[in-house]
C-alpha cells in the first residue's frame, strides 16, 4: 500500500484521526484544553499539538488522555483503519 494518501503521508491521515477523537471526547465531557492538561500532566500546548495534527502521540499519552476522559483507548483511535 502506498506511504501517503493523495499527497498526504498516512501518519498525517492518523494524527488528523486521532487529534479529531480526543478534540470530540474532550468537547464531550466539557473539559478545555487546561482542564485536561491538568487531570492529565499534558502540557496543555502539547495537547493543543495533538488535536491539530502538529504532533505525533505516544501511546503512553493516548493511554493517560484516555483515562482521564473515561474513555476507551479504541474511542480516541476511532477510524485509523480507513487509512490502511
Amino acid at each position: 500500500m502506498a506511504e501517503e494518501i493523495g499527497n498526504i503521508p498516512r501518519d498525517a491521515w492518523v494524527r488528523m484521526v486521532i487529534g479529531s477523537n480526543i478534540k470530540k471526547l474532550r468537547k464531550k465531557h466539557m473539559m478545555t484544553q487546561v482542564e485536561l492538561a491538568n487531570c492529565t500532566g499534558i502540557n496543555r500546548i502539547t495537547i493543543a499539538k495533538i488535536e491539530t495534527y502538529k504532533q505525533a502521540i505516544t501511546l503512553i499519552t493516548l493511554l493517560t488522555i484516555a483515562k482521564a476522559l473515561e474513555e476507551s483507548p479504541d474511542e480516541l483511535l476511532k477510524g485509523w483503519e480507513h487509512y490502511f
